[in-house]
């Protein structure tokens, strides 16, 4: 399959990829708001959004605080919840957040998106 082409046809995500193909990338830990928010003080980070239907959505590194602040942050669900009711976050959809690492240590987060 071309990778420009390929949508998510599962959650959780098992593999991410770009228009280059699949990334060798390993699931490292599931993040917390204040996890997110340690992360975001070191420095601009790559958001990811996976969106069941859709190909994955790369946010431009110098657009993550105003993501952060203005999409994610409202929308994030504890993934130490068991499970959560859409119906008590705005617009009825969620994300629950992941830390994906390289072996060069360059990392991502992905935010799985449930509505």
């Amino acid at each position: 399959m071309d990778p420009e082409n390929r949508i998510v046809t599962r959650m959780p995500l098992q593999e991410l990829w770009n228009s280059n193909g699949a990334i060798q990338a390993r699931k490292r830990r599931d993040l917390t708001e204040m996890e997110i928010k340690a992360v975001l003080q070191t420095g601009p980070v790559q958001f990811i959004v996976a969106e069941l239907g859709k190909p994955l959505r790369w946010v431009a590194k110098n657009d993550c605080f105003s993501f952060w602040h203005k999409e994610v942050k409202p929308h994030l669900v504890d993934p130490k919840l068991e499970g959560f009711y859409l119906e008590g976050i705005p617009g009825g959809y969620a994300y629950c957040a992941s830390e994906w690492c390289v072996d060069t240590g360059l990392c991502f987060l992905l935010l799985e998106m449930h509505h």
